[in-house]
């Protein structure tokens, strides 16, 4: 630190360096270690490549592919059924409906 000077700056960093991180010419070469490791393998991977990744390998299981189909057969039979009682009830309203007025008329 200084007086300050003509543009009103008081501090000079000495940019050797190490100046200040004793610690950091060790820092960076495990950094490039890490690097240069990183690449190997990625090189290492690239020389292994075999082509692109089997589009089968995450295809659900048979079993559970023939469980999902009976779940939905079943689910269908019972919208179905449900379908067939709502219209049955349906017409029977709408039939002593009729009848009602049919008796009224009479």
């Amino acid at each position: 630190m200084h007086q300050p000077d003509a543009d009103g700056r008081c501090v000079t960093w000495d940019l050797t360096p190490g100046s200040y991180d004793r610690a950091l010419p060790g820092r960076l070469a495990a950094l490039r270690d890490v690097q240069a490791s990183k690449d190997g393998r990625a090189a290492e991977r690239a020389h292994l490549d075999t082509g692109p990744p089997d589009v089968w390998q995450l295809e659900p299981p048979d079993e559970l592919i023939s469980q999902w189909v009976d779940e939905w057969i079943e689910e269908r039979e019972d919208r179905e059924r449900l379908d067939a009682m709502f219209e049955a009830e349906f017409n029977d309203a709408i039939a002593t409906i009729l009848d009602g007025d049919q008796a009224n008329t009479a």
